[in-house]
C-alpha cells in the first residue's frame, strides 16, 4: 500500500507539474489575443474618429460657401437695383424724343401736291417696313431667303438721300434722312402695295398678307 501511495503522489505531482506548463504556455497567448483585439478596436475607433472628422470638415466647407454664395448674391441683387433705379431716373428725366417730321405724297402728283395714299399704315415703324417687305418678298421671290435679302439691298441701293420730288414724282414719302424705306418700297413694288390695280388673285391676297400669320383675304393656296 505504502509503495502505491509513493506511486500515486508520483502521478499527482507529475499531472501538477504538466498542469503547469501547460497554463505556463497559455498564458502569453491569451495576452497577445488581447493585445490583438485591443489593436483592432483601437484602429476601428481611429476610423470612426477620422470620418466624424471628414463629415464635421464637410459641413463647415458647405456651411463656408453657402455663407459665400449668399453674399455673391446679395451684392449682385443690390447692384442690379442700384442699376435700375439710376436707369429708371436718367429714364425720368431724359428730354422728350425729337418727334419725327414726315412729309408724305400722293403718288405720281406734282412736285409740290402733299396727300395719303397706301394700304400699309401711315408711319413708317418696324412692323410697317416689315409688312410691307413681307408682301414683296413673297411677290416678287416666294419667300426664298437669300433673294429677299437680295431685294432688301436694292432698295437701301436705290434709296433716294434726298427728297427729289421734281425728279422723282413716285416718292411718297421724306424725313430728315431722304426717302423713307416704305416710299422705296411703294415705287418697287406697286400692285401688291396698292399703287395700280391688282393684276391677278395671286396679287390681290398677298396685298393682304400681314406679320401675325393668318391666311389672308382672297387666299387661293392649298
Amino acid at each position: 500500500m505504502a509503495s502505491w501511495s509513493s506511486k500515486a503522489k508520483g502521478v499527482m505531482v507529475l499531472v501538477a507539474v504538466l498542469i503547469m506548463a501547460a497554463l505556463s504556455a497559455l498564458i502569453p497567448w491569451v495576452v497577445c489575443e488581447d493585445e490583438a483585439q485591443g489593436a483592432v478596436v483601437a484602429q476601428r475607433e481611429a476610423r470612426r474618429a477620422k470620418a466624424r472628422q471628414q463629415r464635421e470638415d464637410f459641413d463647415r466647407e458647405r456651411d463656408r460657401s453657402e455663407k459665400e454664395r449668399d453674399a455673391r448674391w446679395a451684392k449682385i441683387e443690390a447692384e442690379t437695383e442700384a442699376r435700375r433705379v439710376a436707369l429708371q431716373a436718367e429714364l425720368e428725366n431724359a428730354p422728350p424724343p425729337k418727334k419725327r417730321e414726315v412729309r408724305r405724297f400722293q403718288w405720281e402728283s406734282p412736285a409740290e401736291t402733299r396727300g395719303k395714299v397706301w394700304n400699309v399704315p401711315d408711319e413708317e415703324t418696324e412692323l410697317d417696313v416689315l409688312t410691307a417687305f413681307l408682301r414683296i418678298c413673297i411677290a416678287e421671290a416666294d419667300g426664298n431667303s437669300q433673294d429677299c435679302v437680295g431685294i432688301w439691298q436694292v432698295f437701301k441701293n436705290i434709296r433716294r438721300r434726298a427728297c427729289d420730288r421734281g425728279e422723282v414724282r413716285r416718292i411718297t414719302e421724306c424725313d430728315e434722312d431722304g426717302e423713307t424705306m416704305l416710299s422705296v418700297m411703294r415705287r418697287s413694288q406697286r400692285h401688291v402695295l396698292g399703287y395700280v390695280p391688282i393684276r391677278n388673285g395671286r396679287a390681290a391676297w398677298i396685298s393682304k398678307l400681314t406679320t401675325d400669320c393668318d391666311v389672308p383675304e382672297g387666299w387661293t393656296g392649298g
